[in-house]
């Protein structure tokens, strides 16, 4: 799969502050902004891509309350 492909290049991955289970990285070559979910040593695709950074980081916020709910933690 090229995106998988792409993100394993990406030049930066960063946290998302203060949620260890996921990351976001800009794919070189459509320039679009993904979350990255944390599965061991790996690093799996988990949104379409994003404008932008914030927007990534926002999206990963997001989903994390519904992993929560999901899980009867709420």
């Amino acid at each position: 799969m090229k995106l998988a492909h792409t993100l394993r290049e990406a030049t930066k991955v960063f946290d998302v502050k203060g949620i260890p289970q996921y990351k976001v990285a800009q794919n070189p070559s459509d320039k679009k902004w993904y979350v990255l979910g944390v599965t061991g040593k790996y690093l799996m695709p988990a949104s379409d891509g994003k404008k932008s950074r914030k927007e990534a980081e926002k999206w990963a916020m997001s989903q994390v309350k519904i992993d929560r709910k999901e899980k009867g933690w709420m």
